[in-house]
């Protein structure tokens, strides 16, 4: 993923697997794509998991998905929806989307919406 013209980053701080943990979200925005980049870490360690999510609108395969990692041993989802997505001049979308982080020991953890 090449470095986007714009970026605006959220921290976040979540239980997953049992552990608190930052998660760090950055959307981009250059010409012609948007970006997501979803990290990872317990506190005071760097990233244990880095997701990144091309939303290219000519490529749908990257539009919804869902991708997996392990904590400690124990299996956290991320989940993603841009089907439906709609974007201003921000690089984060504005409506109809949504991104949840999800671990087997606790529901849904945290939604991005």
């Amino acid at each position: 993923m090449k470095t986007p013209e714009n970026a605006v980053t959220y921290v976040y701080q979540a239980k997953l697997a049992e552990l608190y943990c930052s998660v760090t979200a950055t959307w981009g925005k250059d010409l012609t794509n948007h970006s997501l980049c979803i990290e990872v870490a317990k506190p005071c360690q760097e990233a244990l998991y880095i997701c990144k999510i091309d939303l290219n609108s000519c490529q749908l395969w990257g539009k919804k998905g869902v991708r997996s990692f392990n904590m400690d041993g124990r299996r956290v989802d991320v989940f993603w929806d841009f089907r439906q997505a709609k974007f201003s001049i921000n690089p984060e979308p504005c409506s109809d989307y949504y991104v949840a982080l999800v671990s087997k020991a606790e529901e849904t953890n945290l939604i991005l919406s």
